[in-house]
């Protein structure tokens, strides 16, 4: 992602203001959403910002009136846009990424990902992997790479 660090100290209207169309309105998201979040690094914290947050991340338009799933591509993008691999999350929402991976198959998650995955393991159950299954797991690992790229 481009530095927006110009705009730290300005307000969200003044930005809009100077923006004169230097920006598309994704990127004026994402401004708005690192601003945000260097004020208060608490957005990381709660499942329904850090979901927004993901989704502005990955050029989405989240609603504000509903909370919207989203998936484990979503949220590996916005951690490497956010470069928040090291980030310490708390167990909510390693949780939330676990149940997000649970629900979409995932058995063991993505690299970037890994920081959650002893609370994907309390999740699963006890299965032998066949040829199948680890395929498919090599599919959603290729995924993720491409999408990361």
């Amino acid at each position: 992602m481009d530095d927006f660090s110009d705009f730290s100290d300005l307000d969200n209207e003044t930005i809009c203001l100077i923006n004169e169309g230097r920006y598309t309105e994704n990127e004026m998201e994402k401004i708005f959403a690192l601003k945000a979040l260097e004020s208060n690094s608490g957005i990381l914290d709660n499942v329904h910002t850090f979901s927004k947050l993901m989704q502005v991340m990955n050029n989405l338009k989240p609603s504000v009136e509903t909370f919207e799933p989203i998936s484990i591509l979503v949220i590996a993008k916005g951690i490497k846009e956010l470069r928040l691999q090291e980030h310490d999350f708390n167990n909510e929402i390693k949780f939330y990424i676990a149940h997000i991976a649970f629900e979409e198959g995932w058995i063991k998650l993505p690299e970037i990902l890994n920081w959650a995955q002893e609370e994907l393991d309390e999740l699963s159950f006890e299965f032998e992997l066949d040829e199948d299954i680890t395929k498919m797991q090599e599919l959603k690992h290729k995924a993720v790479e491409r999408y990361l790229q």
